[in-house]
């Protein structure tokens, strides 16, 4: 009995794909094995650090206008720009919409 599903562009075995899952959990395991056996769970170990300084939790936290600082800063002519076209309006939004579907059809026409 031929288990394979033929496609316009392959096929589909789930014998196959079975066989390569099971061999994936398999290296997976091994290289899993080579870990440290030293570690202990629930000891100092698991607390985090910062740079190797012992901190807490709460002080690990970043706040998102320091995470995307960069970004944001390399883009603040686009959004100082992006901030006057926007008016919260949705009505905006739609006939903003409809104005590139109808430039992607006249580029999709010409084409």
């Amino acid at each position: 009995m031929d288990f394979t599903l033929p496609t316009g562009s392959g096929f589909w075995n789930p014998i196959a794909w079975l066989i390569a899952f099971i061999v994936s959990l398999l290296i997976v395991y091994i290289i899993r094995s080579f870990g440290r056996r030293d570690y202990k769970k629930d000891t100092e170990q698991v607390k985090p650090f910062l740079s190797g300084n012992v901190e807490e939790p709460d002080k690990l936290m970043l706040k998102s206008e320091n995470l995307y600082w960069g970004f944001k800063e390399s883009m603040k002519g686009y959004y100082q720009m992006m901030k006057k076209l926007h008016t919260g309006d949705l009505r905006d939004y739609v006939l903003w919409f409809i104005i590139v579907i109808i430039l992607l059809f006249v580029v999709v026409e010409v084409i």
